[in-house]
């Protein structure tokens, strides 16, 4: 009898498992369809020796909060609070490979990609 509901109980694991998954799924789905890339620029960083060296993401963190905070002051005013909507990924912090920064930017409205493209290098 045991065994029965061990069985039943592992089959609406199963069950239970799938549906979350289908959810997460669908509404994957209707955030790209909500998800427009027709105003971003789309960015891959490589670091440098100094920052693939170490393997802890905090000083990779820092270098890229100084970065951005640079970009942010010449696209905004150095007064003002407004800040780039962006999202970035770190990859390959655990392989000895080195790691590299993917970043998507959206372009404020006053500028256009060629002009922000050349606040990206600037602030490099």
């Amino acid at each position: 009898m045991t065994n029965f509901i061990e069985h039943v109980n592992r089959q609406n694991d199963l069950v239970k498992q799938v549906m979350r998954q289908d959810i997460q799924r669908r509404t994957f789905k209707r955030y790209l369809e909500q998800f427009k890339t027709d105003n971003m620029l789309f960015l891959v960083l490589h670091t440098n020796d100094y920052l693939a060296r170490d393997k802890n993401s905090n000083r990779i963190k820092k270098s890229l909060k100084k970065y951005f905070r640079s970009v942010d002051n010449q696209v905004f005013s150095k007064k003002s609070n407004k800040r780039l909507q962006r999202y970035v990924v770190i990859e390959n912090l655990k392989n000895n490979r080195r790691n590299h920064i993917q970043i998507a930017i959206e372009c404020p409205k006053h500028l256009n990609k060629f002009e922000m493209q050349k606040i990206l290098k600037n602030c490099l």
